[in-house]
């Protein structure tokens, strides 16, 4: 053997030794380690066929092709092993391919049981890349059925991502009448988009009538959207009381939807009175809508008792709201404890 070959065998064998160690130790180490220990194995077995038959020739081009393309392993032993190499060349390759066929088989195996472990769950959760070439016959059925089901489910409830090509005619009848009703539902109860010419003449017929007594009650209410044109004379009419007795109380309870100018004279009267009551309660309890100025000298006269009487009860109570400047002789004395 020349010094060349002689390095360049020993240095491969160390470099197969090496990953085969690190190999061993954790099958399911990277892929690229499993590979470059086959291609090392098989650029050694290249080195030993052509330095057992010293064919130098062949030791540079059958040791790079079998590193690149350990398969070629094979393909030389089916071709030339035999035919040019003898029984020898077998029993001196046999234990280095038993190691490349151990190796690949063992390390490989596993890290594509993990990719296809990997994929099948990806196939199935629909999240990133599921090659199907990975799957077995059976998770492919089933597989098939599961996405056929779930596409199926997303038609029947109008989701976005339905694949109405995917469906078979009956199912897609099925979904068609879904989509009906649907529609249906969205026209009768104006919740949803409705497509009025998705609709029978029957069921457009039931929509307009629909429309027109939500119109009605809508009006009557006062509550959303009044078409008073669509209104016949009698509900015209109807609506316009129920527009003024509605105004009427509001008026009445001092809501700020009250419109004064459409009250009639003497509800104008009933308002006001309303109002001046609630502005003298206000003022006696020392709520903050009271307007002084709008009570009566009687009633100016009975909101100062009021007040001093409040503020009396805040001192005995020790309340940070007494002012005792305005506590008289009476006032000021403790009140009596109850009797026991």
């Amino acid at each position: 053997m020349s010094y060349r070959r002689h390095v360049a065998t020993r240095g491969l064998a160390h470099y197969a030794i090496a990953l085969l160690d690190s190999s061993t130790k954790d099958c399911g180490a990277p892929a690229t380690l499993n590979a470059n220990l086959i291609r090392a194995l098989a650029a050694l077995v290249g080195e030993k066929i052509a330095f057992r038959y010293n064919r130098d020739s062949d030791v540079s081009s059958l040791g790079t092709t079998l590193a690149h393309d350990p398969m070629e392993l094979v393909r030389t032993l089916d071709r030339a092993s035999i035919r040019a190499y003898g029984k020898a060349a077998m029993k001196k390759l046999l234990p280095i391919f038993i190691l490349c066929g151990a190796v690949a088989s063992t390390c490989f195996a596993q890290t594509t049981d993990a990719d296809r472990t990997q994929n099948l769950r990806s196939c199935i959760e629909g999240v990133g890349t599921c090659d199907r070439s990975l799957l077995t016959p059976a998770q492919s059925t089933q597989l098939a059925g599961l996405q056929h089901d779930r596409n199926l489910l997303r038609c029947l409830t109008g989701q976005a991502e339905c694949d109405r090509s995917a469906l078979p005619s009956a199912e897609a009848s099925q979904v068609a009448d879904a989509d009906h009703r649907r529609n249906l539902l969205a026209c009768e109860t104006t919740i949803g988009l409705c497509d009025k010419s998705m609709l029978t003449p029957a069921e457009k017929e039931q929509v307009a009538k629909l429309e027109k007594d939500q119109n009605r009650v809508n009006c009557e209410t006062g509550l959303g959207t009044c078409d008073h044109s669509l209104l016949t004379p009698e509900e015209q009419a109807y609506v316009t009381e129920l527009e003024r007795e509605h105004n009427l109380l509001a008026c009445e309870i001092g809501q700020t939807l009250c419109d004064e100018s459409q009250l009639a004279p003497a509800e104008k009267e009933q308002v006001a009175s309303a109002d001046h009551l609630r502005n003298f309660l206000a003022c006696k309890t020392g709520d903050i809508f009271c307007n002084d100025s709008l009570l009566s000298p009687s009633e100016a006269k009975e909101v100062a008792q009021a007040k001093r009487q409040r503020n009396a009860l805040a001192c005995q109570a020790g309340a940070t709201s007494c002012d005792r400047s305005l506590l008289g002789d009476q006032d000021s004395k403790p009140s009596p404890k109850p009797s026991s």
